[in-house]
């Protein structure tokens, strides 16, 4: 029954996660979709989720066939099963050999039938796997130097980098023209895949292989497609956490013609290309407040209480201090709620030659009604540390500070649906705040970001936690979509807004098509060094977590136990 509960877990959160994100983004995207109809641009494909379906048969170019799909299929489910069981019964080594055909073996399998089937040398699929698992030992590299290494997370990171490398040799036929439609001969696909460009059209799943030294056209399409009478091409693809709305005449062109295109992106002025840019982020940060509205509503307000809910190793332990134990007062004074905790002893010490001596502490606790007393003596760290606000959020101070090594439970207070709106209201701003330390404190960085094994975790706490933290969750990601694509990298959206605002400062001129180019090729770089940094800092919490911890080197003072006391009397 545990296995078949953890089993059912990690489905439901799998799903939870990709349903999330889908939807956020397909919200984002319909930002820029209305409002571009909106401005008089005409919006050439709308879609849910990225890659399309390859829909032409090639198996009768092959000299030698392969292996029916059906049987490929089937052994991966067969290793995925066995992979599970393993990890859940506790066989190591099958365990991480499952993981490790997943990583290496299934991808070069997969590669090579799809190298075969386009009439490519393995040589190149070989050389693209290498450069994805290059990518992850950079990343583990700079995280974790090796030391502490989670090799489940590890291998997970592996298994992410091979999935990368198989995508890209499965899409290699659209990625090799650019998306140009070869299906017509009358057509010079490198000519025909300007145009595309050109034209706003994006990948319309239009590619080509060479195959007996002859073009062959091969077609993606998506899972479900209509096309409304406006020419919008509306669709369902392949592979969640994506989507994209495409404009006519997006494309900049070498001799700048992209503005004449009739009902293209950059035939309207700067201000109107400016509200379609920016629409996109706004629906983001609209949905996030709306869903935390909602969930805070529903939920109430998080609290931290004085009941103790997380214990470590240390003083408060020591002194014999429990979970669930309910701290009342603290040397007589009451503590209603835990930054009264936190503000009576983190200054419990005194200074005297560089030297911190901590000043011992009665506490009161309340234990399935009896009260009980204890003298605590808190830890002093060693490096200052920063405040906690009444809200238990870090402050821009740091000071050095003794702790009882406890965290308080969390609790949720009601609140009405004015206090809810407004908290919802204030939420994109702190998230503005919380953004500018991210980028100005290496620390608050360490702390708040993530990579997908973090939103993967954050999602698995919230479908345990039900309805109102996943929307919760879904809230602050959605304000996270907005907010990161306001940053002035192209190609995300606010760097497209700076482009269209210095256009608008030149009297609709655009700029020259290099430094078009040049903008783009470096925010491209920014953007994929944040995604870097985001996965780094992801392994390096992993690597802490995985830190054997040490026992302390002086050991705190005998106290004695009340209950025990009173026993023995």
């Amino acid at each position: 029954m545990d296995l078949l509960q953890a089993v059912l877990h990690g489905l439901t959160t799998a799903f939870t996660f990709l349903i999330v994100i889908t939807v956020l983004i397909a919200v984002h995207e319909l930002g820029h979709y209305w409002v571009a109809k909106l401005c008089g641009m005409h919006v050439t494909a709308f879609a849910v989720m990225v890659g399309g379906v390859r829909k032409t048969p090639l198996d009768h170019l092959l000299k030698k066939p392969l292996m029916k799909s059906s049987v490929v299929w089937a052994i991966g489910i067969i290793v995925a099963v066995a992979t599970v069981l393993a990890g859940f019964y506790g066989q190591k080594p099958a365990f991480y050999a499952g993981l490790t055909f997943f990583a290496s073996v299934g991808p070069l399998w997969m590669i090579s039938r799809l190298n075969a089937l386009y009439h490519r040398p393995l040589s190149e699929g070989i050389f693209t796997l290498l450069k994805s698992y290059a990518v992850v030992v950079l990343i583990l590299a700079i995280g974790t130097r090796f030391q502490n290494l989670d090799v489940v997370y590890a291998l997970s990171m592996l298994i992410g980098a091979a999935s990368v490398a198989v995508m890209l040799a499965y899409y290699y036929p659209v990625l090799r023209t650019g998306g140009a439609d070869t299906t017509d001969p009358t057509i010079d696909v490198e000519s025909a895949t300007e145009t595309v460009f050109a034209e706003g059209d994006g990948n319309k799943g239009f590619g080509e292989i060479i195959a007996n030294h002859q073009s062959v056209p091969v077609r993606f399409r998506p899972l479900m497609s209509r096309v409304d009478r406006h020419g919008t091409e509306f669709s369902l693809l392949l592979l969640p956490l994506g989507g994209f709305a495409s404009i006519a005449g997006m494309q900049a062109r070498e001799d700048g013609s992209e503005i004449s295109i009739e009902k293209g992106f950059f035939s309207k002025s700067p201000i109107k290309r400016l509200l379609t840019l920016f629409a996109g982020p706004l629906f983001s940060v609209l949905l996030g407040m709306l869903l935390i509205f909602v969930a805070i509503l529903g939920q109430g307000k998080e609290t931290m209480t004085t009941v103790v809910g997380s214990l470590g190793d240390g003083p408060a332990k020591s002194a014999g201090i429990q979970l669930g134990d309910k701290i009342t007062a603290i040397n007589g004074e009451s503590t209603p709620g835990f930054y009264n905790v936190i503000e009576k002893v983190r200054f419990a010490y005194t200074e005297k030659d560089g030297v911190y001596l901590p000043t011992p502490l009665q506490v009161t606790i309340d234990r399935a009604g009896k009260e009980l007393n204890f003298t605590v003596t808190p830890e002093v760290g060693a490096e200052p540390t920063p405040l906690l606000d009444k809200d238990i959020n870090p402050t821009n101070e740091s000071k050095i500070q003794a702790k009882l090594m406890i965290g308080g439970e969390i609790g949720y207070e009601p609140v009405s649906a004015s206090e809810a709106a407004t908290f919802a209201i204030n939420t994109p701003a702190r998230g503005v705040q919380q953004l500018f330390k991210v980028f100005t404190n290496y620390q608050t960085a360490k702390e708040s970001v993530g990579g997908p094994g973090t939103m993967v975790q954050q999602t698995s706490t919230a479908v345990e936690n039900g309805i109102w933290q996943i929307l919760l969750l879904a809230g602050g990601l959605s304000l996270s979509l907005g907010l990161l694509n306001l940053l002035p990298f192209p190609p995300l959206d606010g760097g497209q807004m700076v482009i269209a605002f210095i256009e608008l400062l030149r009297g609709n001129r655009r700029l020259p098509h290099s430094m078009q180019v040049a903008l783009h090729n470096i925010g491209g770089m920014a953007v994929l060094l944040l995604m870097l940094a985001a996965f780094t800092i992801d392994a390096t919490r992993r690597s802490e977590a995985n830190k054997p911890k040490e026992k302390p080197q002086v050991e705190q003072p005998a106290v004695k136990n009340p209950e025990t006391e009173k026993e023995k009397s």
